[in-house]
């Protein structure tokens, strides 16, 4: 039997949406797991907000062909959860094709018994050891 909180599953349930949702390029989806405060910070540091995010998939400028996410980690904090893991991405930008591997964190708010998505930071790995022991 598990001991995970219903709020822990419905945030890595809601993982699994968004990145499903990136792939189908589902704007509908999108539009409804981000929350009008969405501020995101891209691989290169750039902010990203919801709009640019639903323009973004609706144009076609980023079509993602797999998200494989791992090590997930999931915090919930009163009405504030929290999710941190690694993923690789497979996809095309307008420049070209990519393949990359990311450590990310995805900050949800709760508000009744709906999570939105309000930040993310998403950071490329480009060596595994640690910086700091």
């Amino acid at each position: 039997m598990s001991d995970e909180t219903a709020d822990v599953r419905d945030l890595k349930k809601i993982n699994a949406d968004l990145a499903e949702a990136e792939i189908k390029r589902d704007v509908g989806q999108l539009e409804e797991l981000l929350d009008e405060d969405y501020l995101g910070v891209d691989p290169s540091g750039a902010l990203l907000t919801k709009e640019k995010i639903l323009t973004t998939y609706a144009t076609g400028d980023v079509e993602l062909e797999s998200i494989l996410s791992s090590d997930l980690r999931v915090r919930v904090l009163g009405h504030t959860g929290i999710i941190t893991g690694r993923s690789l991405i497979k996809g095309r930008t307008p420049s070209g094709d990519f393949v990359a591997l990311f450590r990310y964190t995805d900050v949800y708010r709760k508000m009744g018994e709906t999570w939105k998505l309000v930040s993310s930071q998403l950071t490329p790995l480009v060596a595994e050891a640690p910086l700091l022991a």
